[in-house]
């Protein structure tokens, strides 16, 4: 399914202008998401093409282009401030989200209004898909918008900003992305723009790929979509028919090899949703790589830790120090690189953090052509950006896991959820594992 998503722009520029800055983002969304940037209804005094969702009251800003930098200078200093206009603002973007969307991307200030347009659908009772928020700022908050903010924002959101970031420091777009629940975060080396880097660009299109099962198995959105789920519905039970019934299908399903389906079950018109999760694992974002991950160790001893991204199998050792984890090594963290043969079959090889793979022993079992993925497959099979696959086949498509005989009998993972639990256990709970010397 693919997305239709509302794109709100920055203070200080225009619909124009931020669709030529989301250019190489819409290249590689293409095929899962279709983005509508609209035009701010206010005019900037010093030029009558650029716009804002609000603005300032001359006593903090002279309307020239030349003091916005020291205008955030100020307004960081500040808990809040009246924005001029901003009723206005929010009132014109509910209007235009009732032409049917499923998500909302905003920019800086735009990223604020998105905030305020999530909190306010979720009162409503009908919050949007997901968020992506760049360069967005928490502080200071607008007066009208506190209360909007009391709660936590029950959208699954991915927030963004630059590392560098001069004009909206990090910290305050910490503090936009501590309002929502269990908010996703991307930082990238930059500035006060949309990123615009191959990994950068890989993160955002595997959020939404993730996005994608929500969506297709949450309520129909405002445009027309319970048409497509009555479809979708009355398909899904002819697969089930085809395949031999519900049991074949329900025992495809146990593999995680598609994160829901609606069976009719008796041809009266009774539709049984099965997915094999349970009922918290389905709430918003939905069934994505980790709340499979948790489904399959269900039952399992295992801890886990929360920590920003790691780019070696040294870092990670550095962070599980960190974090108070004892007996931590290269060899007891599990590292797993995605394969394909040249049968088109997807191989997962995990192996010790401290060990290469034998190109050799594995091209003589699978065949000559084996090759690494490229980062497009690793986001397409598995759902994760290339260093963040976790050694448990627990993604949306079919994988065989290729297991090295000298892994240790605890292993700390690379992916989530990073925490020791028995080797066992994933011999157990992953259908297609084999060992490898």
């Amino acid at each position: 399914m693919v997305a239709r998503v509302l794109a709100l722009h920055g203070f200080g520029t225009n619909a124009e202008l931020f669709g030529q800055k989301l250019k190489a983002l819409l290249r590689k969304l293409k095929s899962i998401a279709s983005v509508v940037v609209i035009d701010a209804p206010f005019v900037l005094p010093y030029d009558e093409s650029l716009r804002g969702w609000w603005l300032y009251n001359q006593e903090l800003w002279d309307g020239t282009a030349e003091t916005i930098q020291s205008l955030a200078d100020v307004l960081l200093q500040r808990a809040t401030f009246e924005p001029v206009g901003l009723d206005e603002s929010l009132a014109f973007v509910m209007e235009e989200w009732s032409k049917g969307y499923d998500a909302v991307l905003g920019f800086s200030q735009g990223a604020v209004v998105a905030a305020a347009l999530c909190a306010k659908l979720q009162r409503n009772g009908c919050p949007p898909r997901f968020a992506i928020l760049i360069s967005g700022f928490g502080k200071p908050i607008p007066q009208g918008l506190q209360g909007a903010f009391e709660e936590p924002i029950a959208v699954p959101s991915l927030h963004i900003w630059g590392e560098a970031d001069a004009h909206m420091p990090p910290w305050t777009s910490q503090l936009l992305a501590d309002r929502f629940h269990e908010p996703r975060v991307h930082v990238h080396p930059g500035g006060h723009f949309v990123p615009q880097k191959a990994a950068d660009l890989n993160f955002i299109a595997a959020f939404l790929q993730e996005m994608q099962p929500a969506m297709a198995v949450g309520a129909p959105s405002e445009r027309g979509d319970r048409v497509a789920s009555a479809d979708a519905e009355e398909a899904s039970a002819a697969a089930a028919r085809s395949v031999g019934g519900f049991e074949e299908l329900r025992q495809a399903l146990r593999r995680y090899l598609a994160p829901s389906v609606a069976l009719n079950m008796d041809g009266n018109g009774k539709t049984e949703r099965w997915t094999g999760y349970e009922a918290a694992e389905l709430e918003a974002p939905g069934p994505g790589t980790y709340e499979r991950l948790l489904a399959l160790l269900k039952g399992m001893e295992f801890l886990s830790m929360q920590h920003g991204p790691c780019r070696t199998s040294e870092d990670a050792v550095q962070v599980r120090l960190a974090g108070g984890w004892k007996d931590v090594t290269l060899h007891s963290g599990a590292k797993a690189m995605l394969l394909r043969t040249p049968k088109s079959e997807w191989l997962l090889s995990v192996l010790p953090a401290d060990c290469k793979l034998s190109w050799k022993k594995l091209r003589a079992i699978y065949g000559k052509g084996t090759r690494i993925a490229t980062e497009e497959e690793v986001i397409e099979v598995t759902g994760c950006l290339p260093g963040a696959v976790p050694p448990i086949a627990a993604f949306p498509k079919e994988v065989m896991v290729v297991a090295d005989a000298t892994l240790p009998e605890v292993l700390q993972l690379q992916g989530p959820p990073s925490g020791p639990f028995s080797f066992e256990s994933v011999v157990f709970a992953s259908a297609c594992v084999h060992s490898m010397s």
